[in-house]
């Protein structure tokens, strides 16, 4: 286990499940984990896009500005304090892109060079000195800006305009997919963090290793959100094509048993239909105790 201290100076314990292989401690990181993972509604087969036993819903987490930013802080914080940073945050098409772009513009070089901050330094002195500290800390808030890193995007074929690179066809839990890349989004110089919002098998993940892979960028870091434990997708990935990627590091903020059983929002009744015409909205609600849809009385 490894600890690290965030922004707000709250101590995050990160633990090892494997070699290259880690996530937020799911106990010993109550409020992160629990605010994060209670902000994850599930639903089954019949109210979900695609026929798998629990489709998680990231919509939780986006109108959920807490929840929110605790995602964004756990990744973003992990990648400023790594000696050797990323050069590139690339997003799994589409929900890679909710969290990708927030990330990577926290990311990247301080702003201002040392002509400038010489100047601030001589305000601040004097700010200190007359006690205006709330201007004093708007400057030292100032001081912590970045410029942001690029945000490339690993569209599903057909999404995308120009040139583009594909990763060939891969299979996923629930279907056969095709993900492209703009031509030039990434080189050889590149160290690349992965990010989408959960791993079940690591198909999708292992089309974003390999399009990295064939432009000659190394994968930094392989980032989601949920993982299914279960499914043994980190464990895929290391051991594809004889260990191709075994030291790539994967990281997970919560899996699928501390977000529970509970968190299932499949309607009450079988009344309620998976599409509520506009004009019928008035003849349902939201259970207050439950979080599920229902047919009022």
């Amino acid at each position: 286990m490894t600890t690290t201290t965030t922004a707000t100076n709250e101590s995050v314990v990160i633990k090892t499940l494997a070699p290259n292989h880690f996530c937020l401690d799911q106990n010993l990181n109550p409020r992160v984990v629990r605010t994060i993972a209670k902000s994850l509604p599930w639903y089954g087969p019949k109210f979900s896009p695609h026929k798998v036993p629990n489709f998680y819903d990231v919509s939780g987490i986006t109108e959920n500005p807490e929840a929110f930013k605790l995602v964004v802080d756990t990744f973003a914080e992990r990648y400023e304090r790594m000696e050797e940073k990323p050069t590139k945050i690339a997003g799994f098409d589409a929900r890679g892109f909710l969290f990708g772009p927030t990330i990577a513009m926290r990311l990247g070089k301080h702003i201002g060079g040392v002509g400038v901050w010489c100047s601030i330094d001589i305000v601040l002195t004097f700010f200190a000195l007359t006690a205006r500290l709330s201007l004093h800390s708007f400057f030292l808030r100032a001081r912590t800006k970045h410029t942001g890193i690029p945000f490339v995007m690993i569209r599903k074929a057909g999404k995308l305009p120009g040139v583009l690179v594909s990763s060939g066809e891969y299979v996923t839990e629930y279907s056969t997919d095709e993900t492209v890349m703009r031509f030039g989004a990434i080189d050889a110089s590149d160290r690349v963090v992965l990010i989408d919002d959960l791993i079940a098998t690591g198909g999708t993940a292992l089309a974003g290793f390999e399009l990295c892979h064939q432009l000659g960028a190394t994968v930094h870091e392989f980032a989601a959100m949920i993982e299914l434990p279960f499914l043994d997708g980190v464990k895929k990935i290391h051991e594809y094509k004889d260990g191709l990627f075994k030291d790539v590091p994967c990281f997970t903020v919560v899996d699928c048993l501390t977000i529970g059983e509970d968190m299932g929002r499949d309607p009450i009744g079988e009344d309620v239909p998976r599409v509520v015409k506009a004009e019928e909205v008035g003849m349902y609600e939201v259970d207050e105790e439950t979080g599920k849809v229902k047919r009022k009385l």
